[in-house]
């Protein structure tokens, strides 16, 4: 089996197909309660610069997770890893509503470095951007995962591994929930939601 940060790497081209779905992007917008822009003149809570990235936020499975960080909120004292960040756009909702510490997981490069400067226009607490899945130490209370089904697939041990209380995945089609919720066994699902055609799931062990 491919290991998670290989599989993620690998999705790359995977990810274009996502991409092209994603309409116009507005320049405000309101995301799991928090309003999100692209323009430092516009007051807002999250400034954004998506650039080429996956995650400006507009995406279907992105809302879709970003609601479900806003179930478990309040996330003060919780931990949490964002595995394939994009943007850093779920690990900067995770911020915002308490998670400490917040680490991003990024191996593409140049989604590495928008991530980073992102992190940046924000002033928060500090956030963690690693390349791949060795440079991060350690379970987390809340392992977010908005990818593509063929990486889900591949990395759904090491994702259970790394998750000490709950597990969102998102970036699969409504159709495809239940054989989701098998993939992730022995896990159970907690909360569920579909938007657009897309499904998301948080999960906790059972």
């Amino acid at each position: 089996m491919l290991s998670l940060s290989r599989a993620l790497k690998e999705a790359e081209d995977l990810q274009v197909e996502t991409r092209l779905v994603n309409p116009p992007l507005k320049p405000c917008f309101k995301l799991a309660g928090l309003k999100v822009a692209f323009r430092a003149s516009i007051p807002a809570d999250i400034y954004l610069d998506p650039g080429p990235a996956f995650g400006s936020g507009h995406h279907p499975s992105t809302t879709l997770a970003a609601e479900a960080l806003k179930a478990l909120a309040p996330l003060e004292g919780r931990s949490l890893l964002d595995v394939g960040t994009g943007t850093g756009i779920l690990a900067l909702i995770g911020a915002r509503l308490g998670a400490s510490p917040v680490v991003a997981l990024e191996p593409d490069k140049e989604a590495l470095l928008r991530a980073y400067k992102n992190f940046q226009k924000n002033n928060l607490p500090p956030l963690t951007i690693a390349g791949y899945l060795p440079a991060v130490k350690g379970g987390f209370d809340i392992v977010v995962a908005n990818l593509v089904p063929a990486v889900l697939t591949t990395a759904a041990t090491e994702l259970k591994e790394r998750t000490k209380g709950v597990l969102i995945i998102s970036g699969f089609r409504q159709e495809k929930m239940t054989e989701m919720i098998g993939l992730f066994e022995p896990f159970k699902p907690k909360w569920r939601q579909s938007l657009n055609g897309w499904g998301c799931l948080i999960l906790t062990p059972s």
